[in-house]
């Protein structure tokens, strides 16, 4: 990258800094300011009896769920000042609880947060506004200025409907305002604390690497995003696996075809292996730790640790490994055939795509996945090696096609892969639909090889709409971090499902879902990227961008 900072990383920069920002703002909103540390209750009361101050918030349906209690005893006699300490838990909603029989009179409710250094103080009408019973076993009264709780019924409860988010407007945009400018600093003036996940948007003297292949990998991660957020959309996601295997396949192919003699050097092969270990390995097992690590899940810990099980996505990374052993042997094969006559290196790596194709059971091994066993999907990845070694004839025919007609290669294909993703959408195929299998899978083949008729016109035409739409920087920015993008995806979807559900009391589904999940997922691979994938890539962008 050139030592001047371009408008397009500036764009980039400032748009990466602004969720940033927004990010901090709502998490110290729903954490920092959205807690109580103490509650003073100025109250009298006719009997003694153990009050009960909970802190929790409604779900969905309404129900109050707790998150913390703190208990007190209450005399009778004149007004006493309760102080209820040690809360921690954080919530959007606090209940009184009491047994009966009780005649509570609250002069005053104050709620203190220690973080914002703010109280919330509600009496009179006010408190009795926001205090209502919980059930039938109380009653809310307002006499006299006063609130009057009265237990009807054993375990009385009123809860309090008050907005518990402080107002210290200074610690929760001042944060995000600060977080926001580093991260923008960082990505324009960082140098050694780059981030290459937008450094690599910018490629620079590698003119021969279509910078397509990174939008077309962002556009396949997003069709697995979209499937597991919006139900519509179920079946796309396979549709986008089998864009990752042919993009694997044709990457991964490059250097042999640059140099087949590569192919019988055991030298060169065994340092391929370690590579291709090296890339793939330490990002699934960060996640695998993650996934399975911390919640007494050691069992599948393991079992995916030695590749003996791969539930949900986790299926396809026991497929690449697959690929990364038969590889080098399909390139010695085809080396073979290119000391006999190089005019052979191409349909020898044909006849063993359709082999493989038409009858993955011909590999020696099967690998479990979701609980089922299913042969390695090799030839989904071989459709991929023969597009790399179409290469020259490719690249030859993309020179040949004049501009119009390159122009209607791309929208033609730009039409098919509309076509293409919504026939993998159970949402406009499910009358087509056999035993709840979508068609991507009851079909995989014919998918497969649409897959790779797009990726064909990717090459041939990458001028094109089709190239335009693929060039555009969200496909590219999430294409270029799409490892990491596609294993974190389940747990941020998770992660946003229990947040939402423990703060706001609902479920996200859906387009706000997607959106989120997609922005959250691609801020996290951001990091993971750098930290973790990027030190153990090649120095060559085709081999850096592999999938």
């Amino acid at each position: 990258m050139p030592k001047s900072i371009s408008s397009g990383r500036r764009l980039i920069a400032c748009i990466i800094a602004i969720l940033v920002g927004a990010v901090v703002s709502n998490l110290v909103k729903e954490g920092v300011l959205k807690k109580v540390d103490l509650a003073v209750l100025v109250a009298e009361t006719s009997h003694e009896t153990r009050l009960s101050f909970n802190v929790g918030f409604r779900d969905h349906n309404g129900v109050f769920q707790l998150t913390e209690s703190v208990r007190a005893l209450i005399f009778p006699g004149p007004a006493d000042e309760i102080r209820l300490r040690n809360l921690e838990g954080l919530g959007d909603t606090v209940q009184l609880q009491v047994q009966h029989p009780l005649r509570l009179s609250i002069h005053q409710l104050k709620l203190f947060n220690s973080r914002a250094d703010t109280w919330t103080i509600l009496e009179g009408e006010e408190l009795y506004g926001h205090l209502r019973p919980a059930d039938d076993r109380s009653l809310v009264t307002l006499e006299d200025g006063r609130v009057v709780m009265e237990a009807v019924k054993p375990v009385a409860k009123a809860t309090l409907y008050v907005d518990l988010h402080q107002r210290n407007q200074v610690l929760r945009y001042g944060l995000a305002l600060l977080f926001a400018m580093l991260t923008y600093v960082v990505i324009c003036h960082g140098h050694g604390y780059r981030i290459h996940g937008v450094a690599d948007m910018f490629p620079s003297g590698q003119s021969r690497y279509l910078v397509e292949l990174d939008g077309l990998r962002g556009l396949a991660a997003l069709t697995v995003m979209l499937e597991h957020t919006w139900s519509p959309f179920a079946g796309i996601g396979a549709t986008g696996v089998w864009l990752f295997f042919i993009l694997s396949g044709y990457l991964l192919t490059q250097p042999f075809i640059n140099r087949p003699e590569r192919a019988a050097d055991p030298a060169y092969v065994g340092a391929y292996m370690v590579r291709r270990l090296g890339r793939i390995l330490p990002m699934y097992l960060v996640v695998v730790f993650v996934a399975f690590g911390f919640n007494d899940k050691t069992p599948l810990l393991v079992e995916h640790l030695l590749f003996l099980e791969a539930s949900g996505h986790f299926w396809t990374i026991p497929q690449e490994l697959a690929f990364y052993l038969f590889l080098p042997l399909f390139m010695f094969l085809g080396y073979l055939a290119y000391r006999i006559s190089p005019r052979l290196f191409l349909p020898t790596m044909i006849v063993l795509c359709i082999a493989f194709l038409w009858n993955p059971g011909i590999a020696p091994f099967q690998l479990r996945g979701n609980g089922i066993t299913r042969p390695p999907y090799i030839g989904w990845f071989l459709l991929g090696v023969v597009l790399a070694a179409a290469g020259p004839h490719l690249e030859s025919l993309r020179e040949r096609l004049k501009s119009r007609v390159g122009h209607a290669i791309g929208l033609a294909g730009a039409a098919f892969l509309v076509f293409l993703l919504s026939a993998s959408s159970y949402g406009l195929t499910s009358e087509y639909v056999m035993q709840n299998v979508t068609l991507p899978v009851n079909f995989p083949r014919v998918f497969g090889i649409a897959a790779a008729i797009i990726m064909l016109l990717v090459i041939v035409a990458p001028g094109s709409p089709l190239g335009m739409v693929l060039r555009l920087w969200p496909l590219r920015a999430v294409g270029i971090v799409a490892y990491s993008f596609y294993l974190l995806h389940p747990l941020m979807i998770t992660l946003i499902m229990d947040f939402s559900e423990k703060f706001y009391g609902y479920s996200p589904a859906g387009p706000p879902l997607f959106i989120i999940a997609s922005i959250l997922t691609w801020l996290v691979s951001l990091f993971t990227y750098s930290q973790i994938e990027r030190p153990f890539l090649s120095r060559s962008r085709p081999a850096a961008s592999a999938c």
